[in-house]
Parts: C-alpha cells; structure tokens; sequence
C-alpha cells in the first residue's frame, strides 16, 4: 500500500524538521501533499508542541511570488512559518525520498471573494458568496494560473487542486448558519452560480441560463418557504451543468499546460456529494491521477467507490481518501481497516488527512503497522 499525507508547513515547523521528517519514515509516508495556498481557518492542532490553535488568512500562498504578475487579484504571503521554510522543507524531503506535491486551495478565498464580489460566485438571488471565486469570470482563471505556475516554481512534483470549481452553498465562510435539515437541495438551489460570466458562458453553450435562472428561483423558494419544490427542467439544468463541468476542465488542462505539473483534482464526495454539480467531472478531466475524499467509515469503502464508478479511466489513478478526523474516524483502530477495504476493491494507493489535525493516537497506528499490511 503506497501511503501520502496531507500536511501543513507548520506541522513540520514547529515540530521540527529533523523529527517531523522521522515520524513520516515511521508511517512509511512516501508522498506528501504539503498546503501551500490555504485558505481561512481556525485549526486545532491536538499533538503541535508550540501552539494547539491556529488562526490562519485565507488566500495566504507560502512559496516566494511576484505581486506584479498579477492582475487585480493577488495572493498575501503567508505568515505561520518563515517565507524560506517552505523552500527548505522541499528540499529535505526530496533528500529522503519523500515525494511532495502542492495542495493548492485555488478558488476558495474569503479575502479576494469580499475584496471583489464581481469575481465571486453569485447565487439566484443576486447574492455575491463571501468565500467562493467563480471559474467562468475570466479574472478568476489567470489569477489561478498564475499561483499555479508561481507554485511549481518551488520544485514541487504534482499540484494537488482543491476547490479548482464551483464551490456550491455549503461550504463557506466560518460560522455557517442556516436553518433547513435538507442541505442536498439548500446546496442545489441556492448553490448553482449565476453571475454576468456564468450566464454569458452559458449562451455561449447554447443554454438558457435566464430560464433556469427563473425556474431555479422558484424552487428556493419554496424550499425556503418549506413548500413542496416545483419541477426544474432537468435537461435544462443537465445542460447547465455540462457547461460548468466544461469550463473546470479547461481550466484543468490550462493550469496543467503553463505549469509542466500533472494536476491532480481533490474530488469532494463525502456525504453523497455529486462532484458534477460543482463541476468537476473526472471523466471529462481525465487525469492521471484523483484524490477521491471520504468514505463515511470503512465499512462504506466499497460502496462509495462505486457510487463514484472507482475511476474515469484506465490511465486514472485513484488515490484513496482517508480522513483522520470524526465523524469518518472515531477510534484508532479503523485507520488500517481503511487501508484494507481500499486494498479490497483494487485501490492500493491513499492519502491521510491530516497530519497536524489527527489525533496522536490514530497516526500512531501508521507506525505500528508500518508495512501497511493491514491490522489483521
């Protein structure tokens, strides 16, 4: 079983970077994806030695950078560890074998989404998302490839893009506050972007957005008013959908051409989520490699990989999620079992989230069974 594990900089700062790097040996940690653009967080960090809470800036990039590169949108320089820290922590992973890739969140970012809401995701009332940049405005695209290609100038091998989408309704800002127990259908309705670059990149498309538009208001709504939803024109909305995913791929594929780098998507589908609904399609992306995130439990492995067909193509690598955290990990002894349901079903390649959040305990058992032959 070939292991990865996300990381922060911090975790292997104040750690230490001669310790961190022997704990990585002991896991038997052959790839990590280190965060080097993150975004706005209050982080616990259970076994850190110096601090237990960290409040991080959202839209903190930690490689060195050119702000005249940018247009109007630019990354801040991250602050939680030195600028040169991360430099030298490439370089010494490198040293030990230790394959390191970018995990980049590229288009979630609270300050440049409230810093110019014309870039932001725009729901079907007209409200501007306060943490969301939207992927159809053309602004958005070049400042993501510029991070990009300024990232892959720190020597990474592979950059691993989180939030490279539509990043939908749910998952915001900090202190998420609403009052409705049917989130599949608050995260549909209210989630779907219909900004002036959405609408115009949809008429490009041969899509009506200002039907949907019309129709997707109504079933707010009454989802708003608890009222039975009124039907959508599903080929319609399928359609909208097709050229969301289109967009994203592109985007793909352009990051990916100026960079050098294979991309890898981070595919949110946890929880039932429909990747294609924030358009990310894999089939359509086809990379060389996926991060599929997260099985509810072990026991759940088997079906989730096929509620998410296990890969888009034969040149697809999966690399299987496992959160360390709860809900989907409450008790150390389920950290390998998750290794062996992935083995299971013909997924011989993970990655652990995350390093500095998990407890002590559960990163324990990677040492103990070390060869990732199972806990059997």
């Amino acid at each position: 079983m070939t292991r990865e594990m996300f990381v922060y900089p911090w975790d292997a700062y104040d750690e230490g970077l001669e310790v961190f790097i022997t704990h990585l040996h002991e896991m038997k940690i052959s790839h990590v994806s280190l965060a080097v653009l993150y975004h706005h967080a209050r982080i616990l960090l259970p076994h850190n030695p110096v601090r237990k809470l960290l409040l991080h800036k959202g839209g903190s990039l930690y490689v060195p950078f050119d702000p005249e590169s940018y247009g109007l949108m630019k990354p801040d320089q991250g602050t939680a560890v030195p600028a040169s820290f991360v430099t030298e922590l490439i370089q010494r992973l490198k040293q030990e074998g230790i394959g390191v890739s970018a995990w980049s969140v590229l288009l979630h970012n609270s300050v440049l989404a409230q810093k110019f809401p014309a870039f932001a995701l725009e729901n079907v009332y007209g409200d501007s998302s306060p943490s969301n940049l939207c992927p159809s405005n053309e602004a958005v695209e070049d400042y993501a490839v510029q991070v990009c290609k300024d990232i892959t100038k720190a020597g990474f091998d592979r950059i691993d893009a989180e939030s490279l989408d539509y990043a939908g309704f749910l998952h915001g800002d900090h202190h998420e506050m609403q009052a409705y127990s049917d989130t599949a259908a608050l995260n549909r309705w209210l989630g779907l972007c219909f900004c002036p670059a959405c609408m115009k990149k949809a008429a490009a498309f041969g899509v009506d957005g200002k039907k949907l538009k019309s129709q997707v208001r109504k079933a707010a709504d009454a989802l708003l008013n608890l009222k039975p939803i009124p039907q959508v024109d599903q080929a319609l909305l399928e359609a909208y959908d097709t050229f969301r995913c289109v967009t994203v791929t592109n985007l793909f594929r352009r990051v990916e051409a100026e960079t050098g780098l294979p991309v890898c998507p981070i595919v949110w589908a946890a929880g039932g989520a429909n990747p294609k609904e924030s358009g990310v399609d894999p089939e359509k992306i086809k990379p060389r490699q996926m991060i599929l995130c997260y099985p509810a439990s072990p026991e759940d492995t088997s079906s989730f990989l096929r509620r998410n067909q296990a890969a888009p193509s034969a040149k697809t690598e999966i690399i299987g999620g496992i959160r360390l955290m709860s809900p989907q990990t409450t008790d150390s002894f389920q950290v390998l079992m998750y290794e062996d349901a992935y083995r299971k079903n013909g997924i011989g390649h993970v990655i652990f989230y995350q390093y500095g959040m998990a407890p002590k305990p559960f990163l324990d058992q990677l040492s103990l069974y070390a060869e990732g032959g199972g806990c059997g």
